[in-house]
Order: C-alpha cells, then sequence, then structure tokens
C-alpha cells in the first residue's frame, strides 16, 4: 500500500495493514493512501494549490504585524518646518510665535508637548526656556501652524537671541528621525 505526504507529496510504501495516520512525513505532513486513479503529477498540483492559502495567510500576518507594531512605532516623523520670531521683545512680557510643524509620517501622532527656548546662536547652548504647548495630534501628512504666547524671564540678559523650537522633546511619539525635531527662527529677536 503506498500512502504520500499531504504537504510536500513525497511517496512511502507502507506495510500491509499499516494506517497512514501512523506515519509523518519528514516535512511534518501526513500520509493518506495514494488513491490509484490519481498520479503524482495532479498531486503536486494539488499540493501546491493546497500551499498557496498558507502563503497568503502566513505574508497577512506578517503584514499586519509590520503596520499594526512596527508601523504604530516608525511610521511617523514630526518635522519643525518653519519657526518665526518677533522682531523686538520686553523683559517679563509676552511675545506671540508663530511656528509650523509637520507630520512627514504616515501615520497620526498622538499628543506630544513643543518647547520654546531663546539662544544667542543656532546650537543647542545657553538656551533659555520660555513656555511650552501641548498638541493633540498631527495626522499623516499634515502641516499645523502654531500661535504660541510666551513670557520672556523678566531676568534674562538683554541683547538677540533665536527662538529655538523642540518637538517632542520627552520622546512620546516613536519617530522615523527624532534628529528633524528642532528648529531656529530665521531672524533673531531684539530683547531690551
Amino acid at each position: 500500500m503506498r500512502g504520500i505526504c499531504s504537504e510536500c507529496g513525497k511517496e512511502y510504501e507502507l506495510e500491509s495493514g499499516s494506517k497512514p495516520s501512523d506515519f509523518q512525513c519528514e516535512c511534518g505532513g501526513n500520509l493518506f493512501i495514494k488513491n490509484k486513479e490519481f498520479n503524482s503529477q495532479d498531486k503536486s498540483s494539488k499540493s501546491s494549490i493546497g500551499l498557496k492559502p498558507q502563503l497568503i495567510v502566513i505574508t497577512i500576518v506578517v503584514l499586519i504585524f509590520i503596520i499594526g507594531f512596527m508601523g504604530s512605532i516608525f511610521l511617523k516623523d514630526l518635522v519643525v518646518t518653519n519657526v518665526t520670531a518677533p522682531s523686538i521683545g520686553e523683559r517679563g512680557n509676552q511675545i506671540i510665535v508663530p511656528a509650523t510643524m509637520k507630520n512627514n509620517g504616515i501615520l497620526s501622532t498622538g499628543c506630544f508637548n513643543v518647547t520654546y527656548y531663546l539662544t544667542p546662536e543656532k546650537r543647542n547652548i545657553e538656551k533659555i526656556y520660555i513656555g511650552k504647548i501641548r498638541i493633540s495630534e498631527l495626522y499623516a501628512g499634515e502641516i499645523k501652524q502654531q500661535n504660541a504666547t510666551l513670557t520672556i524671564p523678566a531676568n534674562v540678559t538683554p541683547g538677540t537671541y533665536y527662538i529655538r523650537v523642540w518637538i517632542d522633546p520627552g520622546n512620546e511619539i516613536s519617530e522615523l528621525d527624532d534628529n528633524n525635531n528642532v528648529g531656529y527662527s530665521s531672524t533673531q529677536i531684539t530683547i531690551n
């Protein structure tokens, strides 16, 4: 009596009185009794057809994992695209700073903070905190201009400063690139 593997199509000679269910193929497939009218060419095409649904299921599971798990982590990207400094500010008074932010990713973000600083140079040195705002969400590809009302500290040294804007300083949003979360005003504000 001949047995054939349901997965790979390999044929086995079974002893009389043996049942196919007592054996398993090297590939892990189960054996069944080969029908005389069923030739090996038919079996190989049936076997390859039988594998296609399995491959489709595996592909779908992998895609769901990538999009669902990895995508939620890596398919967001917050960017500062523009910061406008007012020309003059007074110590102890408020200023309004427009900043434009964008989500370059393909998934929406959750909530995140945006912090604002005065800094004498376009570098992360001698920065003076002047406030923060909370953004509720940026959808995929969304550009948002936000006017922040900020207070210049009364004890700041008079002079000229750039305004530094830092999106998501606490890394609440997992992103493709955290190195593009900071932007500076192109011009300086004069603090009196």
